[in-house]
């Protein structure tokens, strides 16, 4: 939401939510599917979805991503799935009424879940996931350096 939002909301707490929605088989692709956005910065999906040049840089990025830890390439339709009822979860939780109504999202789950982790505790609860999928205990390891760039 390109932080309006009425409290702070991270992409490291988002991302961990996807990870949790998602089925065990998916849920290293689910903390991970906005990680292209440490790189190119994160833009609002009804911007994004406009921008054909800056989505292609985002699927190259996670290509490599994808390569580096060894997930399948392109992101599955559970994923997306997750990502979009965290999107429906998010806005019901953290905006305010909205002019008109967005379509196609999910009905929300329940909005307790959406906690706005402070970026201190979004980092810890990103990285301890990340270890927890990934067993990435080195913290000088080059899937950790990408781990932290992404949950700060």
């Amino acid at each position: 939401f390109k932080g309006h939002c009425n409290r702070f909301y991270s992409v490291a707490e988002h991302a961990v939510h996807v990870s949790h929605v998602v089925g065990p088989k998916q849920a290293r692709w689910g903390l991970l599917h906005d990680a292209a956005g440490a790189y190119l910065s994160a833009i609002p999906q009804p911007v994004k979805r406009e921008l054909a040049l800056f989505h292609e840089f985002e699927e190259r990025l996670l290509v490599v991503i994808a390569e580096r830890f060894d997930l399948p390439v392109g992101l599955s339709s559970e994923v997306k799935q997750a990502d979009m009822l965290l999107l429906a979860t998010e806005k019901a939780a953290l905006m305010g009424p909205e002019p008109a109504p967005w379509e196609g999202l999910p009905d929300p789950m329940a909005l307790d879940l959406i906690r706005g982790w402070y970026p201190d505790q979004a980092r810890r609860e990103f990285l301890a996931r990340f270890d927890e999928l990934f067993g990435v205990t080195d913290p000088h390891s080059n899937g950790a350096a990408l781990a932290v760039s992404l949950a700060n």
